[in-house]
């Protein structure tokens, strides 16, 4: 499947990326922030994307509307560490996916694949 990630950690991202790549994904972007995970989705069109609730620029949430509005994604996952009942909410309203961090390589990986089935 074909990924992007958004994360503005850059330690999550690489966490992220080496799960994906070791379970034989092909990453196609990597953002920091919420409007760069957008323009990538739009460029490419991914299975998946991945983005976290909080980056500066466009949030998650934000994000993950504009890219479902517009079906950029096959599905989005968010990934949050904070309690955000009301936005958590409207994501999965939308058909939004919710991991949680902090982040565990081999647990990631194997949520990730459920998710994707």
């Amino acid at each position: 499947m074909r990924f992007v990630i958004a994360d503005d950690s850059r330690v999550t991202r690489m966490i992220l990326q080496g799960s994906l790549q070791s379970a034989g994904h092909e990453l196609v972007g990597i953002a920091e922030n919420g409007q760069r995970a957008v323009d990538l989705c739009k460029e490419h069109r991914p299975d998946v994307v991945i983005l976290d609730i909080s980056m500066p620029e466009k949030s998650g949430d934000v994000a993950a509307l504009e890219i479902h509005e517009g079906g950029y994604a096959g599905k989005i996952i968010m990934g949050t560490s904070m309690n955000q009942a009301g936005v958590v909410d409207k994501l999965k309203a939308i058909g939004c996916y919710l991991i949680t961090k902090p982040y565990d390589g081999a647990i990631i990986a194997k949520r990730i694949e459920y998710i994707i089935q």
